[in-house]
This record gives C-alpha cells, sequence and structure tokens, in this order.
C-alpha cells in the first residue's frame, strides 16, 4: 500500500534536520561559550589564577590547608605567612606574612642593675627651691639652715625637684617644725602638698608630733581623709624615671609668732627607710 503524502514529507524534514549536526542522537558538540577567567558558570568551568577547574561548574580551589583567602586571592601555608599571587609578574607566587599571627612582643630592655633595689634618698633643701610670696626664706635658730615659712593663711608656696632615677613607689618625708607639738585648735602645724601639679590635699603633720621631744622633726608626708587625725593614708608615688616637683603650701595663719615651717624634703624608694640625721 502507498504511504500517504504527508507522511514523506515528515520522514524528508526529519532527515534534514539530523544533517544540521544539531540532533540528540548523531550531530556534533553543544556550542562552547567562553567565561571570563575567575568567574563562575552554571555549566562548563573555566580558566583562572588557580588553573582549570576540575568539577562541573564554578572556579575550583586548592590550597594546603584553609584553600582560597579571600581577601588575597592566595592561599595559607599553616605556618604564619600566606601565598599570594606575584604583582610583579602577574604569575607565579611569593610569601607574605599572614595577618592572623600576632606579631612576636618587642625585646624589652634589660633592667638598670641600679634600680634592682633601693638607691640613696634624694635630698632637697629650701635654698635650692622656689618660693611664692609670701613663702618667704629665713635663716632658723635652731641650727636648721634655711627654712620656709608663711604668715598668711591658705598663701605662700615651696616647692621642691627632684630628678628621680628609678621607676617605682616613692615617698615623701619633710623635716618640718610644730612649736606646740601635737594637734592642737589654730596651732600652725599642717600645709597642703601635691606633686607635679596634682591636685592639693592637707598633710596635718600635727597629728604625728605629740610627745616628740624636739620641735624639728622628720615626719613622712600623710594624707587626710577625714577630719580626725588617725583618718590618714600614706602618701605613695608612683614615679617614672625623670623630674618630678613636690610642692608645700601654706594651710594656717601665724599664732603668737609660731608658724608652720619647712627645712627639707627627702624622696626614697625604700619603705624602710626613716631619716634620723637633721
Amino acid at each position: 500500500m502507498r504511504a500517504p503524502a504527508w507522511t514523506l514529507l515528515t520522514l524528508a524534514l526529519a532527515c534534514t534536520f539530523n544533517s544540521t549536526g544539531l540532533g540528540e542522537e548523531e550531530g556534533g558538540q553543544p556550542p562552547v561559550t567562553t567565561v571570563p577567567a575567575g568567574t563562575t558558570g552554571d555549566s562548563g568551568g573555566s580558566t583562572g589564577p588557580g588553573g582549570p577547574t576540575t568539577g562541573g561548574g564554578g572556579v575550583s580551589m586548592s590550597g594546603t590547608s584553609g584553600g582560597l583567602d579571600p581577601s588575597t586571592s592566595g592561599e595559607t601555608t599553616g605556618s604564619g605567612a600566606m601565598t599570594v599571587p606575584d604583582p610583579t609578574t602577574g604569575d607565579g607566587t611569593t610569601t607574605a606574612p599572614d595577618p592572623t599571627v600576632p606579631d612576636p612582643p618587642p625585646d624589652l630592655p634589660p633592667p638598670d642593675p641600679s634600680c634592682l633595689g633601693p638607691v640613696p634618698p634624694l635630698l632637697v633643701l629650701v635654698e635650692d627651691a622656689d618660693l611664692e610670696f609670701p613663702m618667704i626664706e629665713e635663716t632658723s635658730m635652731s641650727g636648721e639652715g634655711k627654712i620656709a615659712t608663711s604668715s598668711i593663711p591658705e598663701a605662700g608656696t615651696v616647692e621642691f625637684a627632684f630628678n628621680v632615677p628609678c621607676a617605682g613607689d616613692w615617698l615623701v618625708w619633710a623635716r618640718v617644725y610644730d612649736g606646740y607639738k601635737g594637734e592642737q585648735q589654730y596651732e600652725p602645724d599642717s600645709f597642703y602638698a601635691r606633686v607635679s601639679g596634682g591636685d592639693d590635699f592637707t598633710w596635718r603633720y600635727g597629728c604625728q608630733t605629740a610627745g616628740d621631744p624636739q620641735s624639728w622633726t622628720w615626719k613622712r608626708v600623710r594624707q587626710m581623709t577625714g577630719d580626725q587625725c588617725d583618718e590618714t593614708v600614706e602618701w605613695t608615688l608612683p614615679l617614672p624615671v625623670g623630674t618630678h616637683y613636690i610642692r608645700l603650701r601654706n594651710r594656717e595663719s601665724e599664732n603668737n609668732g609660731v608658724r608652720a615651717a619647712v627645712a627639707r624634703v627627702l624622696l626614697t624608694n625604700d619603705p624602710n627607710l626613716v631619716p634620723t640625721f637633721q
């Protein structure tokens, strides 16, 4: 039986479609799409800095530990450094410091052997200090040499400069005068003290002179924390190496010719030192 004409036409069209290379069974490879180097495709690979891809899509990543570094386009080596493309040639690799690994601490200088223990105390006399009126310099009638006094309450300063050779905690002593000995009302036996431009605080050294046989004595500077004589703390200064200034300011007025007075100030880093010389 003879085939209908429309059947023959369909077979002819089918043969023509396969002969163009687009058929599913006998045709050639599909068209190739070029993907820029380093980009990710949905089908097919690409060529980038890390070499050709080996999977079914996208850029392959490789590295000895950790894979591709997203911030540097390199790979870490696991030893405090990472491998990155050489910017001078565009190919090859070079080793750069790994920013995730902290730098080693700097080498510290060895300590000064002369600062491993207490150093000789530092002493400054009134005659070597700076006075601000109405604080004046006088000659002591008790053999203390030059002394600093003021008859005006809340006014008059004397400042002592010290060259500190070793950093650490330093203590302040002053040779002061108390004409009445012990803390008494309206008795001039106190100063305001401060170091290197710091805040003034009250030092009532009359709280420390009760029972002293002499009017001139060495007293360690103490800071008042209240109104009573037992409300004090020792003045300890954490000082670096360099020049520092201890300033005393007059606090009380003269009483019957008696004034608060100071002859010299001593700075020491020995907590066990108690001055005994005049």
